[in-house]
């Protein structure tokens, strides 16, 4: 890939990543282009890879769109997304430094510090879950599997991120990472995965509510093509 295409890539990903655009808002390749002053071959190269990866996807008539499954295929993502968490963990408990024991420590006491806060936003804590759960990669000291998580994370990271705006979300996720932090540096790599999955899984309910929160979200929020900005 071009270092043009793989900017335009890198842009796409860190827009959905960061919130700006989410499932189902499209791409436009045109203001791609006139935002990176490039022609359309990078472009469609970066878009290619993204589809590759199921991280956008070509829908009949409304071109080129962020990935957007149906609560079915959540489900079975979420599965899979937890597995791969688990599979962190695991490793983590096994591999982890002294360093990296302490970036551990330092990011649970951040999302327990957070949730003690009055009137606390659900966002800010949801930026401090997601150094919590890049703190275990990291500790989990494989460089594939990094690689593998980051892209799940992007294609799921909508959800995960309206499902921490739920009442009470983000208390019992705190509770739940501190739980398995004590594990991590215990050197308990079964315990530790089993409760990095249980806290990953979502049931039924709050599929439903999510997805129900993410809609509200996107019917109040702006267009969704992506090219401003970049």
């Amino acid at each position: 890939m071009s270092s043009q295409s793989e900017q335009v890539k890198s842009a796409i990903i860190e827009q959905i990543r960061s919130g700006i655009i989410g499932p189902g808002d499209s791409i436009d390749s045109a203001g791609l282009m006139k935002s990176f002053g490039i022609s359309s071959t990078p472009v469609r190269d970066a878009i290619n890879q993204l589809e590759a990866l199921g991280i956008v996807e070509r829908t009949p008539r409304a071109g080129v769109r962020v990935f957007q499954p149906d609560t079915s295929r959540l489900l079975g993502l979420i599965e899979i997304y937890a597995e791969l968490e688990g599979m962190c963990a695991r490793f983590a408990a096994k591999r982890i430094t002294a360093e990296q024991a302490e970036r551990l420590t330092a990011a649970v006491q951040a999302c327990e510090d957070k949730v003690a806060e009055p009137n606390f936003a659900s966002l800010d804590y949801y930026s401090l879950n997601m150094t919590f759960h890049l703190a275990i990669l990291d500790a989990a000291n494989n460089p594939d599997l990094f690689e593998l998580m980051y892209i799940s994370a992007t294609r799921l990271i909508s959800f995960f991120r309206a499902r921490h705006q739920l009442v009470g979300e983000p208390e019992r996720s705190a509770v739940e990472h501190r739980q398995i932090t004590n594990e991590i540096l215990a050197g308990n790599p079964d315990a530790a995965r089993d409760l990095t999955i249980k806290h990953v899984q979502v049931d039924g309910s709050t599929i439903f509510d999510t997805v129900q929160l993410m809609k509200h979200a996107k019917k109040g929020s702006a267009a969704g093509n992506i090219h401003a900005g970049l």
